[in-house]
């Protein structure tokens, strides 16, 4: 029977909408478990030990964090309509993590800038404000009027997209003149996030097809082909908490791996192994790790296993490794 591929998400997240593009355009039928903006969070906590982000893709008691690891696994599970296809190379496609980076970096710095803080719900504002800022909320005014000189470090990024797609490019990887026939890689959906996020912002009326013709025709046209295949925005259908924790608790927290890879890395200088109590931290929020058993370590991915005390699911929890600090569970 196949696995069912459920998305725990928002609909405002644009990092969210990076792993809801990726699914159209590889048209796999997935289904959501709709989450708030702000925890609580509880099924989604279960079963990845209080992972704080979102989106975060759960196939069986196999759960992955993180938007970049979740469109790896995408493309290595389903690999019939593939977002890394062989034309590349590694350089290119070690350039397209590069590009991700970049979106979920700088250009995500001044997306976020741009949000209209004034119009937004206090529990939203303070908790963005506690996770990324360390402060009690956000000063409305002060981000009021900084939002005019951050949106043209906006602009420049978007600058650079245009440039890219100047020489006529269908795709942001593609060459010029290639056959239409060559479809987006992974570097079209990193990139596609911030005229995405844009498009739902209320102040995007400098973000316009005379001002970046390139950029808009670009971003059509992907969208367009997500929508031929037929796979709809929200997915196939929405399931409950119930139903998460469900598919979870059937498979008694079974490890699924890719092929060729070891479950320890050789190059580790800790020399992690499978067995070992770890605690798996993004860089830029150590204080929001997550603890459990150290399952596999590998070149690009590490997953750990947890059992959740209140619901006594067992579930694997994946995490990339760039970007993350991976360290021995402090003994009591």
């Amino acid at each position: 029977m196949t696995s069912q591929v459920v998305l725990h998400h928002y609909p405002a997240s644009p990092y969210a909408e990076k792993i809801r593009l990726a699914l159209r355009l590889k048209k796999i039928p997935f289904v959501t478990l709709p989450v708030g903006d702000v925890p609580p969070r509880p099924a989604t906590f279960a079963l990845t030990g209080g992972f704080r982000r979102i989106p975060v893709l759960q196939i069986d008691c196999n759960i992955y964090c993180d938007s970049a690891l979740i469109l790896d696994e995408l493309d290595r599970r389903f690999p019939e309509t593939t977002l890394t296809p062989a034309r590349q190379d590694g350089a290119t496609e070690a350039l397209s993590r590069v590009l991700g980076f970049w979106t979920d970096g700088p250009v995500f710095k001044n997306l976020s800038a741009s949000i209209p803080w004034e119009y937004t719900p206090e529990s939203f504002r303070k908790d963005r404000a506690s996770l990324f800022m360390g402060k009690p909320d956000i000063d409305v005014n002060r981000a009021k009027a900084g939002r005019p000189f951050l949106r043209e470090q906006l602009k420049l990024h978007i600058n650079l997209l245009e440039s890219v797609l100047s020489d006529g490019r269908r795709w942001i990887l593609s060459r010029p003149g290639a056959p239409e026939t060559e479809g987006p890689t992974l570097a079209d959906v990193h990139c596609a996030m911030a005229p995405w996020f844009i498009s739902v912002l209320p102040e995007k009326a400098w973000f316009t097809k005379e001002a970046f013709p390139k950029t808009t025709d670009w971003f059509a046209r992907l969208y367009k082909l997500a929508a031929d295949g037929g796979i709809p925005k929200a997915g196939v259908g929405k399931i409950t908490e119930a139903e998460a924790l469900e598919l979870a608790s059937k498979q008694g927290g079974r490890l699924d791996w890719p092929a060729g890879f070891g479950t320890e890395d050789p190059n580790d200088p800790v020399k992690k192994a499978p067995g070992m109590a770890v605690r798996v931290a993004s860089e830029d929020a150590p204080a929001l790790g997550i603890e459990g058993v150290l399952v596999a370590i590998g070149p690009n991915r590490v997953a750990i296993g947890r059992k959740d005390d209140a619901t006594g699911i067992a579930t694997v929890v994946h995490f990339p490794r760039i970007g993350y600090l991976i360290a021995p569970k402090p003994k009591l």
